[in-house]
Formats: structure tokens, sequence, C-alpha cells
């Protein structure tokens, strides 16, 4: 004969609803996870932007830093070239004063 034991009855929905609840915690647990993950390469991909922002204004201004010390080392060398031809000039004019001009 077959019987039914009336504990396993009553403890039927009562072990269902644990299993539902268990579900829900692992539900949960899986969605903060995936949240946290997805705020994490948000993070990583911001931060990455912003890396590459600066890198690129640093190569500007070193881009700009060369240019200017070009323009300075053609300056300078068009400053000497000049105190060269003047210094030359002062000798030759001291020279003639001094009457030793190197005419033959």
């Amino acid at each position: 004969m077959w019987t039914v034991d009336s504990r396993k009855i009553k403890s039927i929905p009562q072990a269902e609803f644990k299993l539902y609840s268990y579900k829900d915690t692992v539900n949960t647990a899986r969605d903060q996870a995936t949240n946290a993950t997805q705020s994490v390469q948000e993070s990583a991909q911001q931060g990455q932007q912003q890396t590459v922002g600066f890198l690129k204004q640093t190569v500007g201004f070193l881009q700009q830093t060369v240019g200017f010390l070009q323009q300075t080392a053609g300056f300078l060398q068009q400053t000497g070239e000049q105190m060269k031809g003047m210094t030359q000039g002062a000798v030759k004019s001291v020279k003639n004063i001094l009457g030793m001009n190197e005419k033959k």
C-alpha cells in the first residue's frame, strides 16, 4: 500500500520557496557582478581616453618647443654672422685709422 507522509507534503512548498529564494540571491549576485564589471570597464576606458588626451597635448607642446628652439637657433646664427661682419668692419676701420690697411 502506498502511504503519504503529511510532513513531506507540507515541506514541498517550503522547499520550493527556499529554492526560489536561492535563485533570487544568485540572480542578484550575478547582476551585481555584471554591474561591477561594466563599471570597471567604463572607468578603464575613461582613464585610457584621458591618458591619450594628455599624451596628445604633451606631443603638441613638444612640437611647439622644437619649433621655438629652431627659431632661436636661426636667430642666434644670424646674430652671430652679423656680429662677425660688424667686428670685421670695425677691424678694417681701426686699421685704416692707424694706417695699417693691407692695400698693396
